[in-house]
């Protein structure tokens, strides 16, 4: 039972800096899914070329970004991960 889509940007307002929530209150195996959205200025092959070293195990050094959660977004993050902590898991 999908709940809905949170989304959050980073206190520097960039589109590149944007974290998305899905939240699933199934009581079976309640979750919340994390995307992140990457930068993609990198020509398509080299893109694929970094995920296949990642896939490896090798060093995939800055490609990785940062997120800074604004202040006013704080109440809101946790009364989602609250919803997800409060669900009644239903026993095996």
């Amino acid at each position: 039972m999908l709940d809905g889509e949170y989304y959050y940007t980073c206190i520097c307002g960039s589109p590149d800096h944007t974290l998305r929530f899905i939240l699933d209150l199934d009581p079976e195996y309640p979750t919340l899914y994390t995307e992140i959205m990457m930068s993609h200025y990198q020509p398509w092959y080299k893109r694929v070329h970094i995920g296949i070293k990642y896939m490896f195990g090798m060093d995939t050094v800055d490609h990785y970004g940062c997120w800074e959660i604004k202040h006013e977004d704080v109440d809101k993050m946790i009364e989602l991960l609250t919803r997800l902590k409060n669900v009644k898991k239903k026993e095996n």
